[in-house]
């Protein structure tokens, strides 16, 4: 048995190393300059130990509080409206069976692209003067609109961005997790009279909850660390009404 479990921990060794030198000594390293004066602009001056003095001025900088409640916006934002579109066309795709997987393939589309390319090719649909967004508008009637220049649109359109690129993963794994429930529940479920929405209250939503939790834990992750598509449409301006955790701490 010892040597069993011996030979697995050697398998085991190599990923082992490469995570600590990947993502735990860094996060240890982080936290340790975190309490310390250390200054990337000059190597030669001494470090000292300051304890939590940087954290105390952190949470007195406006531009942090800013940048955090924008966070918490963005990431809400993102993840409520990924989660209610991916879930509405997964079970869509579900319904429609056969046809269900060709057009899953085309809503993956979004997801294939890098978030850099994303955000430069909505930042030229949303502009003011040749964007595709405001042809369109004015095509219909309306005036033109400036979203990414405007404090109270600009953090709206980059969630629907982000929302355009990531719902397709929202509806893959939604989707793959209605495949492996068993079509029996449904048609008894129809045949003792539930409804379209007691179906999914009390069949879907419960056999996927798991799903669902690791599908909203990697959204939330990941929106939690947006940078790209702040970066590139916006630069976290018009002032500071788009500015993320990460942005700010890049800035």
């Amino acid at each position: 048995m010892v040597r069993k479990n011996l030979y697995f921990y050697i398998l085991a060794l190599p990923t082992l190393l490469i995570l600590f030198c990947m993502t735990i000594y860094p996060l240890i390293y982080s936290l340790t300059v975190s309490l310390t004066n250390y200054n990337l602009t000059n190597f030669s001056a001494k470090t000292l130990f300051v304890g939590l003095s940087n954290y105390a001025r952190l949470f007195s900088d406006q531009f942090f509080i800013g940048s955090f409640w924008n966070t918490i916006k963005y990431v809400f934002g993102t993840v409520v409206i990924e989660f209610l579109v991916g879930f509405g066309i997964a079970l869509l795709l579900f319904r429609l069976r056969h046809f269900g997987k060709p057009l899953l393939t085309i809503f993956l589309l979004p997801m294939m692209l890098t978030p850099i390319i994303v955000g430069l090719m909505w930042r030229f649909m949303f502009n003011y003067d040749v964007g595709l967004v405001n042809y369109f508008l004015e095509f219909f009637g309306l005036r033109r609109f400036p979203f990414l220049a405007d404090k109270s649109t600009s953090l709206l359109s980059i969630i629907l961005v982000d929302a355009w690129q990531w719902t397709p993963f929202v509806i893959l794994l939604l989707y793959s997790g209605l495949q492996s429930v068993p079509l029996e529940f449904f048609e008894a479920a129809k045949i003792d009279g539930a409804s379209e929405l007691q179906i999914v209250r009390y069949i879907t939503l419960p056999v996927l909850r798991h799903t669902i939790f690791i599908c909203l834990l990697i959204r939330g992750m990941d929106a939690l660390r947006e940078y790209d598509k702040v970066y590139t449409m916006t630069y976290g301006g018009p002032g500071t009404a788009t500015e993320t955790f990460s942005f700010y701490i890049y800035r």
